[in-house]
């Protein structure tokens, strides 16, 4: 496991180094973190992403190696204005193999056994972000923490304040 761990976080890496700067000229909604910009987190595992019949697990390191962007909302649970860091959903997902236009369904778990089901489309196409900071510093666990899922201003989730799919204290991602 912590070969697969090793090679994907790499393979981030060299992602990431082959991809900075592009959010600004697309007109993306998220902002690019540089590395090394934010505090370091631990080494635990805090997410278990399941597809095609494999597991991969990642730390908070792992996370951010893949894709670290900041992204300003209006938060809908304190109904103010907050920033969000972590990587885009796509790019994990992506990161494992599971393109971002695919028809899948994704499934997140949280650490309280809550349980939520959406298209990996509808994810993506609502800019969904594995929000893994909230201004520079980790999510909590009494925060949402250590992963949420939060969504751009305007988007189709966000829009709809379909608040069900704002997952907090995500655990696990199943792809089906």
């Amino acid at each position: 496991m912590r070969t697969i761990r090793l090679v994907i976080a790499l393979l981030a890496i060299a992602g990431c180094a082959a991809t900075s700067g592009a959010d600004e000229a697309d007109g993306s909604v998220f902002e690019a973190v540089e590395p090394g910009t934010l505090s370091a987190p631990s080494d635990e595992v805090v997410l278990e992403l399941v597809a095609d019949g494999r597991s991969v697990e990642w730390t908070l390191a792992e996370l951010e190696a893949v894709d670290l962007v900041r992204l300003s909302i209006h938060e809908p649970f304190v109904d103010a204005p907050s920033v969000f860091e972590g990587p885009r959903l796509a790019a994990v997902l992506s990161a494992v193999g599971v393109e971002a236009d695919a028809e899948a369904t994704l499934e997140l778990v949280a650490l309280d056994g809550y349980t939520y089901s959406l298209s990996a489309e509808e994810a993506i196409g609502s800019d969904g972000l594995l929000a893994t900071r909230e201004r520079g510093g980790v999510l909590p666990i009494d925060a949402g923490g250590p992963i949420r899922l939060v969504f751009s201003d305007g988007s189709e989730l966000a829009a709809e304040r379909r608040l069900d799919a704002w997952v907090w204290s995500i655990t696990r991602v199943e792809v089906g």
